[in-house]
């Protein structure tokens, strides 16, 4: 999804009714969810997946989907603290409503991030539009914006799915089945437990400079396919490699440690060389 722009249609009546139909070019994906049955279709190969939802309480924190404009904007206005100056900007139209902005701007010059604009329905105070611009630029790095949008509750036969004459059809475990840590799943197959030996990540810095830090642990680096879109993502530093974009750093060390931050690469070392 970060890939390039794209579009897609959301439909929501309640927390038990979703659908999520992703427009690529000349096919599309559907999510959909009704009550506790979740099926996602992929138009262009005709396969199905089907899976059940253990409880209808409402849409798992962990279900894949897309995230909407309110929901960047409520996650982005969360973090907003003291490193952070709001202001408003000019009223503008969006999706064919009135709107005004909220501007958040980091008070540090330790971040890439440049800005944080986000559109809010003057009549709802519902998020419409969410834009990110990096420091080294104007342009939006990132941004997320309905272009249509009704308050209407949808038709009911929206979340119905029938998977299509032909398609292929695989039934998954329950979703959210397994959510605690292996050690804790029922073994009664005779199947050796595992153990989570993973850590807490170490985090340095506070606000928009924070970097995280954590093992790279069982990273696969013996993985050919995984090795080269590394090399190719990324590019060789003292002590390990960078992959850079224009809001987010990640630094692998040769000692098997994984900082990510969006601050400056040598932000991200000089954490790296404390150690």
């Amino acid at each position: 999804m970060l890939t390039a722009p794209h579009t897609a249609r959301v439909f929501l009546d309640g927390p038990t009714q979703a659908r999520i139909q992703i427009q690529d070019e000349m096919a599309e994906r559907n999510l959909i969810l009704n009550g506790d049955k979740l099926w996602f279709y992929d138009s262009e190969e005709n396969s199905a997946v089907h899976s059940v939802i253990k409880s209808a309480d409402g849409v798992p924190a962990d279900l894949p989907g897309v995230q909407t404009p309110d929901q960047l904007a409520t996650l982005l206005l969360e973090k907003a603290d003291p490193t952070t100056e709001v202001s408003v900007g000019p009223d503008r139209m969006v999706a064919g409503r009135a709107a005004y902005q909220l501007i958040m701007t980091p008070r540090s010059n330790e971040t890439l991030v440049g800005s944080i604009t986000v559109d809010v329905d003057a009549e709802t105070g519902l998020p419409l539009a969410v834009s990110v611009a990096a420091s080294s630029g104007t342009t939006p790095a990132f941004s997320a914006a309905y272009t249509e949008i009704s308050f209407e509750a949808p038709a009911p036969e929206i979340f119905d799915f029938t998977p299509p004459a032909g398609a292929t059809i695989t039934e998954a475990p329950e979703h959210g089945e397994y959510r605690e840590h292996d050690d804790k799943r029922d073994h009664s197959d005779g199947k050796p437990e595992a153990t989570d030996e993973s850590t807490e990540p170490t985090v340095t810095g506070t606000g928009w400079g924070t970097v995280v830090e954590f093992s790279a642990g069982d990273f696969p680096t013996g993985d050919p396919e995984l090795t080269g879109m590394i090399d190719q993502l990324s590019t060789p530093v003292d002590g390990g490699r960078l992959m850079q974009t224009r809001l987010l750093n990640v630094l692998l060390t040769d000692d098997g440690r994984v900082l990510v931050g969006s601050v400056p690469a040598d932000r991200l070392q000089a954490v790296a060389d404390d150690e």
